[in-house]
């Protein structure tokens, strides 16, 4: 799992890259998605690409943040630390990384959907905020790993007054 997260860490910027260097390619996905918005490269300029791929940069900072904890709790699994201080930090931190990239992906879509329609004439621009049930489940699933770790840190400080009392 180690390798998977570093995998992805190194995929994400790798893809952005990509997407950004292509957007002309990728253009027709996003226009299909949003039939009512009109996207389009004679609108775009060279300004607001770079704009909007430092915008897309923002959440995928804060994926890389995630899976950079949840590589280092496999690290600390595989040192033998289960239940180690370390490894609920990392854990915590890699549920507090999901959280805020659940919060912040409709604003970063938001922000895009500004850039990217900035070139348009007036009345063609548009502000598109997108908060779905792909967002619910994270915040979900983030917050049941942050509840969790508040779980182990309570059983570590339990064991550490047992510990203290013998």
């Amino acid at each position: 799992m180690m390798f998977v997260c570093t995998a992805v860490i190194v995929a994400i910027p790798a893809w952005l890259i990509w997407y950004w260097s292509t957007f002309s390619k990728q253009l027709p996905i996003i226009q299909a998605r949003y039939p009512d918005t009109l996207f389009s490269m004679e609108n775009i300029g060279a300004a607001q690409l770079i704009l909007a791929a430092a915008i897309s940069l923002i959440s995928a900072t804060v994926l890389i943040f995630a899976l950079w904890h949840l590589r280092q709790l496999f690290a600390q699994f595989r040192a033998g630390n289960l239940f180690h201080p370390e490894s609920t930090r990392h854990l915590y931190l890699f549920g507090v990384g999901l959280f805020l990239s659940a919060i912040i992906k409709p604003f970063v879509g938001m922000a895009l959907s500004v850039v990217l329609t900035w070139g348009n004439p007036a009345g063609q621009r548009s502000l598109i905020l997108e908060f779905g049930s792909q967002e619910i489940a994270q915040l979900l699933i983030a917050g049941t790993f942050m509840i969790i770790t508040w779980v182990f840190c309570e059983g570590q400080r339990i064991s550490q007054e047992n510990a203290e009392f013998v």
